[in-house]
């Protein structure tokens, strides 16, 4: 008889902060879920998504691209970019080449701004693809205007900090 794990790894971005594992009676499955601030996309999936994910060493990564994570949609607003979503791209089809031989699978799942979700899931598609047409982000430009500046880039560093301490702990001792 074979057994499996099945891990459910939620990296959501809200207004709300914290870090929480929670496994099942029998150990059997277990959830990370991850909601960091506003900004902290690609530094919440550095310290904390990517070593969850690596110490699991999945055979398959199941990728649910939520663009309601883009910086203009009405109900998430949570500065992430066209070139955001690349970038998490890119560090899922490096992590999927190292843990699992590349098997991964790519959902789209949220995004409500009509003007700008067609430019993150373009931009996740041209990664995956590793070829064109490269469309430019017609808003990029005033998008890396409105960022927060690098105070706040600290503050929120020493949250996914407190979190990386949380869930270091907590996933590492389950083996």
């Amino acid at each position: 008889m074979t057994s499996s794990l099945i891990v459910i790894g939620s990296l959501m971005l809200t207004p709300f902060i914290g870090a929480e594992f929670a496994p099942s009676e029998d150990m059997s499955s277990f959830m990370i879920t991850m909601e960091s601030p506003v900004g902290t996309s690609l530094e919440a999936m550095d310290r904390l998504a990517i070593p969850a994910i690596r110490a699991f060493a999945p055979d398959v990564l199941i990728v649910a691209c939520g663009f309601d994570a883009a910086l203009m949609d009405p109900l998430g607003r949570m500065l992430a970019t066209a070139e955001t979503f690349g970038a998490m791209t890119d560090r899922v089809l490096a992590l999927a080449a190292e843990v699992c031989a590349g098997r991964l699978v790519m959902v789209h799942e949220g995004g409500y701004s009509e003007e700008y979700v067609p430019f993150c899931g373009h931009r996740v598609l041209e990664r995956m693809s590793g070829a064109g047409p490269h469309v430019p982000d017609t808003f990029a430009e005033v998008f890396r205007a409105r960022q927060p500046g690098d105070r706040f880039d600290a503050y929120v560093s020493g949250l996914i900090s407190e979190m990386a301490e949380t869930l270091g702990s907590a996933y590492l001792s389950a083996d």
